[in-house]
Formats: structure tokens, sequence, C-alpha cells
């Protein structure tokens, strides 16, 4: 048989009932912008220029898709591969797209490009990209809520890479173009991140205060996930000032606002909230209060959840491992402990995240009481090697 012959057959024959894709699109909720048929609410074409520039929309979204086909298809990237998925970005962010088109794409690449790899290899191609597209912004509410998502993409990766001062630029940007866009949710959305960068510092204060002016932004005006992760960043700004009630509040009217999801169609940015994230978030706010079996059992079922729906996201497995083994260590049971954290330094080898490596550094001096084990020498002896080997 012919290579064509054998194509036709793994790919089916297309699909030609529109219907069919109409009624896809709508529970999808895909935007009019990135389909090559205009919807019946939508209206017939116009003109043939209408036409032509949709049906550039969706080569370059193909395009963008093959790209994440590619990306996904390979689980063991070292750093030296990770140049392809640097041109991958490069690709994705030359175009021209209308920008809150192209603010779309760029915003789902990059998540999944997060989960899979981190800051440190992502900040800087992205936040280039931004600070040209700075100089050829129009001043519409369009254009500033789109930068403004960016901004905060940015301020997050700069997080995770532990560029702190870079951060906090992005996330005050961001906050002021929401507020000059009207966008409310992104808005409190930048102040929440500007919260969960002073808990990570140990500014309990700041963490706290600009949590609850979040909040105070959002009351009754943004979607449901949107209200999960701002509770659980007050729910960690509690944590870390060991405020046991009002932090465990926090985290009931977290999940209450989760079970709400599907109510409201919510902002392509916040879709990294799910039930993994929420039971990541528990987690972290019972090893600050000092409850290392509530910890463990939340860290352990976010990790079942990781292995089962979301196997790609190396960095939150590599994460929720080192806070679980933490909170074996607080429990004294020092054997467990090594053996969660070697399973983290197994996979920290696939993710470019200073933040985590800081978290890895953290828990070796937690192992400090315990050297006479020879579990935990066995274990800072493998740290020792790996760093070695960076």
């Amino acid at each position: 048989m012919t290579q064509a012959q054998l194509s036709r057959i793994e790919t089916g024959p297309p699909v030609k009932d529109l219907d069919k894709l109409i009624e896809w699109a709508r529970i999808l909720r895909i935007p009019a912008a990135m389909l090559w048929f205009r919807m019946p609410e939508q209206g017939a074409l116009t003109n043939g220029n209408d036409a032509e520039q949709t049906k550039e929309s969706d080569r370059h979204l193909s395009s963008v898709t093959s790209l994440f086909g590619s990306l996904k298809s390979r689980s063991d990237t070292t750093p030296g591969e990770q140049d392809v998925r640097v041109a991958a970005i490069a690709f994705a962010t030359n175009t021209d797209l209308p920008l809150s088109q192209s603010t779309a794409l760029l915003i789902r690449l990059f998540l999944q490009l997060d989960d899979e790899v981190g800051g440190d290899t992502l900040y800087l191609p992205f936040s280039r990209y931004l600070a040209q597209l700075r100089q050829d912004a129009h001043q519409d509410k369009a254009t500033l809520a789109a930068i403004g998502e960016l901004n905060q993409m940015a301020g997050w990766l700069a997080l995770d890479a532990d560029r702190s001062a870079a951060a906090r630029d992005h996330l005050t940007a961001s906050v002021y173009l929401a507020n000059a866009a009207d966008n409310v949710a992104l808005g409190s959305s930048a102040l929440a991140y500007l919260s969960l960068q002073q808990t990570y510092q140990g500014s309990h204060k700041p963490a706290f205060a600009l949590a609850q002016t979040a909040l105070s932004l959002a009351k009754g005006r943004v979607t449901p996930l949107v209200e999960s992760m701002l509770m659980t960043r007050l729910a960690r700004a509690h944590a870390n000032w060991s405020e046991q009630s009002a932090c465990l509040s926090a985290l009931d009217q977290a999940r209450n606002a989760f079970d709400r999801f599907g109510s409201d169609e919510e902002p392509l940015w916040i879709k990294y909230v799910d039930e993994i994230e929420v039971m990541g978030q528990v987690g972290a706010c019972y090893l600050d209060l000092g409850m290392p079996q509530e910890a463990a059992s939340s860290l352990n079922q976010a990790l079942s959840l990781l292995r089962q729906r979301a196997p790609h996201r190396y960095r939150d497995r590599v994460h929720y491992l080192i806070r679980l083994a933490k909170a074996h260590i607080l429990s004294r049971e020092i054997e467990r402990a090594c053996d969660t954290a070697t399973k983290a330094l197994e996979l920290i080898a696939k993710t470019s995240s200073s933040r985590i490596r800081d978290r890895l550094s953290e828990l070796n001096s937690a192992f400090e009481p315990f050297d006479k084990s020879s579990d935990v020498r066995a274990f800072r002896n493998s740290l020792v090697e790996h760093a070695r080997r960076r």
C-alpha cells in the first residue's frame, strides 16, 4: 500500500456534517475566532476578506496544535532538548493574528509548557516577546486586558524562575492594566499572585493584606475558579501566620467555590485551577500549620490525581513530593521521608524551576537534625551528586 493510502486509513474520513461541528464547538466553548466556519448566531460571512482571515487563523491554530503534539510526545525531555521548546515558543509568538487571538494561543501554550518545564526555560523568551509587544499596543480595553493577561503569565514564570523583582514588576503591571480595562477578575488574580510571592518570601503581613485586597475587589464579581484560587491564597497567608481556624475556614470556602465550577464561563488564564491544584494547596496549608497527617493525606491525593490525569506535570509532582517528604519529617517518619525525597530528586531533572530547587534546599535543611540516619546520609549524598551533574 502507498503512504497516501495508509494516511487515509489512519486519519479516517473527514467530518462533513457541519451541524456536528457546530454542536461540538458550542459544547467545548471554542472561541468563534478559532473556528474556520461561522456559528449560526454570528450570521453569514460578509466578504472574502473575512473568510480568508478566519482560514488563516485556523491554519495558525493547527500549526500551534501540532507543536503541542510534538511537545507532549516527549516525556523524557532533557535540558539539552529544551531548545526545541524555545523554538516552538518563538514560532507561536511571531504571528500577525489579532492580539486577542494570539494572547489566547500563547496562554494556552504556556500553561501547557509551564506544567511540563517551568519558569527557568520559559521566562526569557516570553518576557522578550512581551517587551516587544508593548511598543505597538493600541490603548483600547481589549488590548489592555490582553497585555495584562500576558503580564500575569510573565509574572508567574518569573516567580517560578526565582526572579523576584521581575515577577513583582509584571504582576504590578497586570494589576494596573486590569484596572484600566475594567477587568476585575484579572486584577484580583494578579494581586493574589503578589500575595503568593510574599508568602514564599515569608512576609506574612503583606501576603495577608494583598490576599484580603484581592478578595475585597472580587467580591461577588468573579467566577468560581477565580474565587477558589483567591481563597487558597488567603488560606496560605493565614497558614503562614499559624492562624489555624481562619485558614481552615478559607479552605472550606475555596472548596465550596470550586464545587460551583461549570456554572460560569471561566477565563482561559485560570484553567490551571483544577482538583489537583486545590488538593495541593490544601496540603501546603496543613503543612504550614504543622498538621503532618492531614498534609500527607491531601498531598497523596494530589499525587494520585496527577498520576491518573496529568502525568506530564513533572514540576507539580516534584513539588508535592517535597512537601510530602516534609510532612513525613514532621511525623518523624524519616525512612519514608527519605524515600519520598529520593523520588522527587529522580524527577527534578525534567523541570527547570529555581523555585523547586529552593524547596529542595529547604528539605535538605529539614533533614539536618537526623544526620545520624543512614537513609538521610544516602539521600544527602544523592543530592550532592545531583548538584555536581547539573
